[in-house]
C-alpha cells in the first residue's frame, strides 16, 4: 500500500501532461537527412525532386528506410515523376508527414490516396496547384493536419469541408483569401479543434468565427489586428491562443473576451509588461505565458540583412583567357561557327535581390522597366476635404494617404498594409499646392486624335516607381522615400489614425514599423524563393540550349577535335583566336578559311557589281565578260564552282556562284582596277588568277575570254600560299 498513493500521482500527472500535449506547441523536431546521407535509421529526409539523382536514388531504394516518419519532396517535378515517387512511399508503414514544397505543381498524382498511413500533409510554394482537386483526393486519407504555406490562396476557400478527419489547419502566406467564407468551410468539419492563420495582413477577424465551437487552439499571430470581435467570447473550449505581433491597442480588454476559458497557453508580446501581465495572469492562473521572439537569429533580422535575407548569388560569366602557343593549328572550320551557335546562348538570368533592384533606377518595384512603358509601383492619393472623418486638424495641412485599393498595388506592396487606416501629415515648407503638385498630381497634355495637334490639359496622377518608409526611432520621425526614374526624392511626415489622438497613434508607431519591416522581409525571401525556382528553370533551358549548340558545334569538327572534352576544346578555341591570322595561313584549303583568312585581312564582303545588259559591253568603266578558266599547265578548262572577285585597292570581295564549266561565267568587272580572281573548283582545289592577266583582255561582249588560272592543290598547299600568290601579305 505504501507505494499505491505515489503511483497513483504519477498517472494522474502523466494523463495531465497528455491532455495538454495538443495545447502546447511541439519544440523538438527531428533532424532531416538527404537521401545520399541517410542511414537506415533515419525518421526525416529532404527529397530534391530537381536533382534527377536524387529522383533515381529515391525509386531505387526508398523503401529500405523502414523508420521513414517524415518525407520533405522539394523542387520543380511533373506530375509524372511525383507520382512514381509516391507509389514507391506507399510501402513506407511509418510515414506520417508528407511536405510538398516548391514543385510548379498543377494538380497532385491520383495515388496520393494510397499513403494511408498520413496524418501530416504540408504544401508550400504552390501558387498554381489545383486545391479543391487536392482536398478531394486527400479525403481518402485519414490525415488529422493540413499546413498550407505562402501559396496565395485566391480569394474563394478550397474544399477543406471535404477533408471529414481534418483536426488542425494552418494557413500562412494568403492574404488574398475571403476568411470569411473560410471559416464557413471550416464550419463543415465538427472535429476542427485547432486554427492557425498567422501572417496573412489580416486587418478583421471574421465575426462568424463563432461556428467553430469545437476550437481549442487559436492561432491570428502576426497579422494587423487592432482589436479581437467580441464574438470571441463564444468559443468556450479555446485553451490555447496566440495574439502576438499585432496591433492590438487594448490586448487586456480583448483576454477578457476569453475570461471563462480554461486557458493553458498564451502567446503575447513582449512589450507587455508590470499591471497589464499581473491582470493577464489573474485571468489565467493555470496558462503558460510566453513571449516568443519571432526572429530566433540574424537571417530574419532586417537590421542586420539585406532585404533578401542572403548574400546575392553571382552570376555565371566565362573569363577564359587567351593562351597563345607559338604554333597554333587550325583542326576544321568548327571554330568559324561556334560563335553563331552560342553567341546567343548567353547566361542572363537577373540574380539582383530586391534591395540591389530597390538601389537601381532601372527597376520599379522588382519589375524592369521597358523604355516608355514604366511601370506603376505605387501612388501617394490625396485626401478628398469633403469626407468628414478625413478633414485634417488645420486647414494648411498636407494629408495623404498610401493607395492600396487597386489589387496589383496590395500584391506588390504588402508591407505598407502595415499602416492600414492611418493617413499622413506632411512635414516640410512646401505649401499644401506645392505639396500636391510635386508629389500628388500633375497637368499633362492629353492629344485628340491620332497625329493630331489639337490637345487639352488634365490633371494626372504622378507615380511612382517604388516606395520606402524610413524610421527614427529615438526621435519618432518618419520619412517617406520616393524612387522615380532620375533618382529619389524623400520627405518627413507622421501618420495618423482619423478620429483619435495623436498620442494614441504615437503609442503604435514602433509596433506598426516593425510589421513594416518584417513583412518587407518575408516580401523579399518569398521573392527570393520564387527567383530561386525561376533560376531552375532558366537553368534547366539553358543547358539545354547549350547542349543542342554542342551537339551543332561537333558536327562541324574533325576526328581529333571529337576526342577533345569541353574544357579541351575551348583551349584550342582561345589559342587559334590569340595567334589565328597565322594559324590560318596554315590551314588548309577550304572555301570558309579563305573567306575568314580575306575578312582578317581587311576585305569587305557586302559588294555589289552592277549588272550590264548584254546589248552594252561598257557602262561607268565597268566591262561584262564571259569567261572560261583555264588550267595554266594546259589541260583544258576547269570545273569552277564558286568565284570570289577581290578589289585590292578598295579591300572588297564579290562572290558569285560558277557554272561548273557547263557554260562560260558571266562577271562584271572594271579593267585597270587591281582585281584578282580566287576559284574554287568542284574537287575542292583552289585556282589563282592575277589582275596581270585580267587587265589585258579588251572589252568585247560577244567573245568568251580564256583566263590562265594557276592551279593550287588543296592537299599540298595552305590558304597562306593562296593568299601570297593574290598579292595579299
Amino acid at each position: 500500500m505504501k507505494y499505491f498513493l505515489p503511483v497513483i500521482i504519477f498517472l494522474l500527472i502523466s494523463c495531465n501532461v497528455l491532455a495538454q500535449s495538443d495545447s502546447i506547441p511541439e519544440t523538438e523536431t527531428t533532424p532531416e537527412e538527404t537521401i545520399s546521407n541517410a542511414t537506415p535509421q533515419t525518421k526525416a529526409m529532404v527529397i530534391d525532386l530537381n536533382n534527377p539523382a536524387d529522383v533515381e536514388l529515391t525509386l531505387k531504394k526508398i523503401h529500405t528506410f523502414k523508420y521513414l516518419e517524415s518525407v520533405i519532396l522539394e523542387g520543380e517535378t511533373d506530375e509524372a515523376t511525383l507520382q512514381k515517387v509516391i507509389y514507391r512511399l506507399s510501402v513506407l508503414k511509418n510515414l506520417s508527414a508528407l511536405t510538398l514544397k516548391d514543385n510548379e505543381l498543377n494538380k497532385v498524382p491520383e495515388n496520393i490516396k494510397g499513403l494511408k498511413t498520413l496524418r501530416s500533409v504540408s504544401i508550400e510554394g504552390n501558387t498554381e496547384l489545383d486545391y479543391n482537386d487536392l482536398c478531394n483526393k486527400l479525403s481518402a486519407i485519414p490525415i488529422t493536419e493540413l499546413k498550407l504555406t505562402d501559396n496565395g490562396l485566391k480569394q474563394d476557400p478550397p474544399a477543406f469541408g471535404a477533408i471529414k478527419s481534418l483536426t488542425k489547419i494552418e494557413i500562412t502566406g494568403s492574404d488574398q483569401l475571403n476568411y470569411e467564407n473560410l471559416v464557413d468551410e471550416l464550419a463543415k468539419l465538427p472535429g476542427l479543434t485547432g486554427l492557425s492563420i498567422p501572417v496573412n495582413y489580416i486587418t478583421e477577424l471574421p465575426k462568424n468565427i463563432t461556428k467553430l465551437k469545437a476550437l481549442q487552439l487559436l492561432d491570428v499571430s502576426n497579422n494587423i489586428l487592432t482589436d479581437l470581435p467580441s464574438e470571441v467570447s463564444s468559443l468556450k473550449a479555446i485553451n490555447n491562443l496566440s495574439i502576438q505581433g499585432n496591433l492590438l491597442l487594448n490586448p487586456v480588454k480583448d483576454l477578457e473576451k476569453f475570461k471563462g476559458n480554461e486557458i493553458l497557453y498564451l502567446s503575447l508580446d513582449k512589450e507587455i509588461t508590470g499591471d497589464d501581465v499581473e491582470q493577464i495572469k489573474k485571468m489565467f492562473p493555470k496558462a503558460e505565458i510566453n513571449y516568443p521572439l519571432e526572429d530566433k537569429d540574424d537571417s530574419s533580422d532586417p537590421a542586420k540583412n539585406n532585404a533578401s535575407g542572403s548574400a546575392s548569388p553571382k552570376k555565371e560569366v566565362f573569363t577564359g583567357e587567351l593562351k597563345a602557343k607559338k604554333e597554333a593549328a587550325i583542326l576544321s572550320t568548327a571554330y568559324l561557327a561556334y560563335p553563331a551557335l552560342f553567341q546567343s546562348v548567353v547566361y542572363n538570368f537577373d540574380t539582383l535581390t530586391t534591395e540591389e533592384r530597390y538601389a537601381d533606377l532601372r527597376y520599379s518595384n522588382v519589375y524592369q522597366r521597358v523604355a516608355n512603358n514604366s511601370w506603376a509601383a505605387g501612388d501617394l492619393m490625396f485626401r478628398k476635404s469633403s469626407i468628414n472623418y478625413e478633414k485634417p486638424g488645420k486647414k494648411t495641412e498636407s494629408w495623404f494617404r498610401f493607395y492600396m485599393e487597386d489589387p496589383s498595388a496590395s500584391t506588390n506592396y504588402p508591407e505598407l498594409r502595415a499602416f492600414q487606416g492611418m493617413y499622413w501629415v506632411y512635414q516640410g515648407e512646401l505649401t499644401k499646392k506645392q505639396f500636391r503638385k510635386k508629389f500628388l498630381n500633375k497637368r499633362q497634355r492629353v492629344y485628340i486624335g491620332r497625329n493630331s495637334w489639337f490637345h487639352i490639359k488634365r490633371k494626372a496622377i504622378i507615380r511612382w516607381n517604388d516606395i520606402r518608409v524610413e524610421y527614427d526611432q529615438n526621435n519618432s520621425l518618419f520619412s517617406i522615400q520616393l524612387k522615380c526614374d532620375t533618382g529619389y526624392v524623400k520627405f518627413n511626415a507622421y501618420p495618423v489614425v482619423p478620429g483619435v489622438p495623436i498620442e494614441k497613434s504615437q503609442q503604435q508607431y514602433n509596433r506598426r514599423f516593425v510589421l513594416y519591416q518584417k513583412a518587407l522581409l518575408r516580401k523579399s525571401q518569398n521573392f527570393k524563393r520564387n527567383q530561386l525556382n525561376e533560376k531552375r528553370k532558366y537553368d534547366a533551358n539553358y543547358k539545354k540550349m547549350q547542349d543542342y549548340a554542342w551537339k551543332e558545334l561537333l558536327l562541324r569538327m574533325s576526328d581529333e577535335e571529337k576526342l577533345m572534352s569541353k574544357d579541351e576544346w575551348l583551349d584550342y578555341y582561345d589559342n587559334v583566336i590569340a595567334n589565328e591570322k597565322k594559324a590560318i595561313g596554315n590551314a588548309a584549303l577550304s572555301r570558309g578559311f579563305v573567306q575568314r583568312a580575306l575578312a582578317l585581312y581587311g576585305y569587305f564582303s557586302n559588294g555589289t557589281l552592277p549588272v550590264i545588259p548584254k546589248s552594252n559591253s561598257t557602262i561607268n568603266g565597268f566591262k561584262t565578260m564571259y569567261i572560261d578558266f583555264i588550267d595554266a599547265t594546259g589541260l583544258g578548262k576547269l570545273p569552277v564552282a564558286n568565284i570570289m572577285i577581290l578589289d585590292n585597292k578598295n579591300k572588297m570581295m564579290y562572290q558569285i556562284p560558277g557554272t561548273l564549266g557547263l557554260s562560260p561565267n558571266m562577271l562584271t568587272l572594271k579593267q585597270f582596277a587591281s582585281y584578282s580572281i580566287l576559284v574554287e573548283l568542284r574537287n575542292g582545289d583552289f585556282g589563282l588568277v592575277t589582275s596581270e592577266e585580267i587587265d589585258r583582255q579588251a572589252a568585247d561582249g560577244s567573245k568568251t575570254y580564256q583566263l590562265k588560272t594557276k592551279v593550287i592543290d588543296k592537299n599540298l598547299d595552305t590558304v597562306g600560299e593562296l593568299l601570297k600568290g593574290s598579292g595579299i601579305q
